[in-house]
């Protein structure tokens, strides 16, 4: 991964003579260090090639740190870095945070910073949020495994109300609880400018689903919101649905896997998708859902003409509702991505799919279906008629979603290992000529990571 270190001094120096070539430097995992950083951010002074700097792992601390940003806020050099990757750097600390704080009080070209696993802590980010109340270029921040929790959140709800220019947030595996997701809240009620924003693996519960689905009715911008991971229940899935059936709100896509939530929760959210006419994505994975969940999503499919994808990887639903969900696509003709793996779907769910895939839906593109209990002979024969006589271009069967790398079915009946751009995904692309045309290389990666969380 990225560009071999022992040659650094010759990157180096490619970079000092702006290497037309070099538009990216990725030294991912190459553990530099400083003194290394320090010379890199020497011949960067010279360079207005660069666009993209990764420096993920590389044992960087703040004092590289400041060598870095002294070159990215400089009003003497004039650089075209655009993308900034430092995650996990736990040495850059709250110092470092300090030092990008002021980077960006005076970087007007940076617009993608990534800044995972930095050991920032809420001090660290305190000086970040105040220089985005005014900076007017960076449009990502990712803040993923900082130790951040209620303060941090309310730095960046007071952030969000002044800046205009962030479109995307992710606070993904922080320590934020209800109270601090209630602040966030109130900043996306101002906000305009917000389109994504990931919360998954804090601990918000039912209060930040409330919260969040109280502040999101006056909001108009955000379409995409991850809050997987967070113990909301059956209590938080029915606040969430409240937003979704009435007329407020901008969301296309919500992810609320890995929250306890039950057929309670579920039968609340179909409910609700039954009158929405907007949302394109629903991940429901890792939950409790049973036979009477998959019975009223089964139900919402029926009648709902905006979901595209929904995601109900490692639930409950058992032969019974995989049966309803299978008849419902018979009168859906919007859906055209499923994702039932690690379900124990039987026999009479695979026929009907057969008879439905091949006669009435012409939507389904992407069937997740690894880990269930089909049978080896089930699966062939599934396989075998999709490929022939349905709209479905990709088809996971096999081994568990987190068994690993299995074989997988190929088109011409043999078997392969395909994990495609995902470790553990075993996948058949029942089209040949097509993969590169849809651009798909597997199920079940990072869609429906994104969707959980």
């Amino acid at each position: 991964m990225g560009q071999d270190v022992s040659h650094f001094k010759s990157l180096r120096d490619g970079v000092k003579n702006n290497d037309e070539e070099l538009t990216e430097i990725d030294l991912s995992g190459k553990h530099i260090g400083d003194s290394r950083a320090v010379k890199l951010a020497q011949a960067l002074r010279q360079n207005d090639v660069v666009e993209k700097l990764i420096l993920k792992s590389c044992d960087v601390s703040d004092a590289g740190i400041t060598h870095l940003c002294d070159t990215l806020c400089s009003v003497l050099i004039t650089n075209n870095i655009r993308v900034l990757v430092l995650d996990e750097n736990p040495k850059i600390g709250a110092e470092g945070g300090r030092l990008i704080g002021d980077m960006l009080k005076n970087n007007g070209s940076l617009e993608e910073l990534s800044l995972n696993g930095c050991g920032l802590g809420d001090l660290g980010l305190v000086a970040i949020t105040f220089a985005l109340h005014d900076n007017m270029s960076l449009t990502s921040l990712e803040l993923g495994s900082n130790g951040l929790k209620d303060e941090a959140a309310e730095h960046i709800a007071a952030m969000l109300k002044e800046n205009t220019k962030l479109e995307g947030l992710s606070l993904f595996q922080n320590q934020i609880t209800g109270q601090g997701a209630k602040a966030i809240a109130e900043g996306l009620s101002v906000n305009r400018s917000l389109t994504w924003l990931g919360l998954g693996k804090n601990f918000l519960g039912v209060e930040g689903a409330w919260a969040l689905s109280d502040g999101l009715r006056a909001n108009r911008g955000l379409q995409w919101l991850a809050v997987g991971g967070n113990s909301i229940g059956d209590r938080g899935a029915t606040h969430l649905a409240t937003l979704l059936s009435g007329e407020h709100g901008s969301l296309l896509s919500l992810g609320v896997g890995d929250n306890a939530i039950t057929n309670e929760g579920a039968v609340n959210l179909a409910e609700a998708l039954k009158r929405n006419i907007r949302l394109s994505s629903l991940g429901l994975e890792q939950n409790h859902i049973g036979v009477e969940g998959a019975s009223a999503l089964a139900g919402m499919l029926r009648c709902n003409k905006s979901l595209k994808t929904l995601v109900l990887t490692g639930n409950r639903i058992g032969d019974s509702g995989g049966l309803q969900l299978a008849m419902s696509l018979s009168e859906n003709q919007a859906l055209d991505t499923l994702h039932l793996a690690d379900n124990p779907l039987g026999e009479e769910t695979v026929s009907t799919l057969v008879e439905v895939l091949t006669s009435d839906n012409e939507s389904l593109q992407r069937l997740d279906l690894r880990g269930t209990l089909m049978s080896k002979a089930a699966q062939r024969k599934l396989q075998g008629a999709l490929q022939s006589q349905s709209s479905v271009l990709q088809l996971a069967i096999g081994p568990s979603v987190h068994g690993g790398r299995g074989s997988a079915l190929t088109a011409a009946g043999g078997d392969q290992t395909d994990g495609g751009a995902v470790e553990g995904v075993s996948s058949v692309t029942l089209r040949q000529g097509l993969r590169h045309k849809q651009s798909m290389a597997g199920l079940g990666g990072l869609e429906g990571d994104m969707e959980m969380y």
